[in-house]
Parts: structure tokens; C-alpha cells; sequence
């Protein structure tokens, strides 16, 4: 006797795996997104460790930098707010596209559960039909 939801559970058991694959799709691009902030982040922390020691040398000559640094400042912490901001919506938004497709995978297995619930139901039926036909 052939199962007739075998189908349907190897289709759920597919489409299990085909989220699952999705997951770690997603997880690859939070890492390289995650890199990719991190490369500039590192870039503009080089870029602003250079000026900062070009303003130190002007002070050295006699120039005064004071109005320029305060300036700097303001846009190293503008970019360092930047960066910030953007790796929270990155974690944020891969995080819930995480938990969405994990969601969804959840009730594929309660629904293929379901299914083999409901063939082990069928057979434990069939065999009490055929205990007490005897």
C-alpha cells in the first residue's frame, strides 16, 4: 500500500530545505555587508588618523588649526554615527528576514508532522480494524 501523502511530505521536505538554504543565503550577505561597513569604517579611520596628524604638524609650525579640528571632529563622530546607525539596520534587517523565513520553516514541519501523525493515526486504525475483524 503506497502512502498518499508521500508526496506532499517530500514537496515539504524540500521546501524546508530550499529555506534553509535561503537562510544561510541571507547570513552570507549580513557577513559581507557586515565586511564591507567594516572596510570603510577601518578606511575612514585611517583617512581621518592621517589628517589628524597633518593638523598636529601644522600646530607644530605655528599655524593655527583650532577652528579646522573642531570641524574634523564634527565629522569623524558624523561618520562614526553613520556607520554606527547603518550596521544596527543591517543587523536589524537581516535579523528579521531571519526570523521570517525560520517562522515559515517552523510551521512546514508542524505541517509535515501533521501528516505523519495523521498516517500513523491511519495505520494504528487499520490494525485495530483488522484485531477485531479476526
Amino acid at each position: 500500500m503506497r502512502d498518499k501523502s508521500a508526496d506532499e511530505r517530500v514537496a515539504l521536505g524540500r521546501e524546508i530545505l530550499f529555506k534553509e538554504d535561503q537562510i544561510d543565503e541571507i547570513n552570507r550577505e549580513y557577513r559581507n555587508q557586515e565586511n564591507q561597513l567594516e572596510r570603510f569604517h577601518s578606511e575612514m579611520n585611517r583617512l581621518f588618523n592621517a589628517e589628524q596628524e597633518l593638523y598636529a604638524q601644522a600646530q607644530q609650525e605655528g599655524e593655527n588649526t583650532s577652528w579646522k579640528e573642531s570641524e574634523f571632529q564634527a565629522v569623524r563622530q558624523e561618520v562614526q554615527r553613520v556607520v554606527s546607525t547603518e550596521s544596527e539596520l543591517i543587523h536589524q534587517g537581516y535579523g528579521q528576514a531571519r526570523l521570517a523565513i525560520q517562522d515559515n520553516i517552523d510551521q512546514l514541519h508542524k505541517e509535515r508532522n501533521a501528516l505523519f501523525s495523521v498516517i500513523k493515526n491511519v495505520r494504528r486504525h487499520i490494525m485495530l480494524v483488522k484485531l477485531y475483524s479476526l
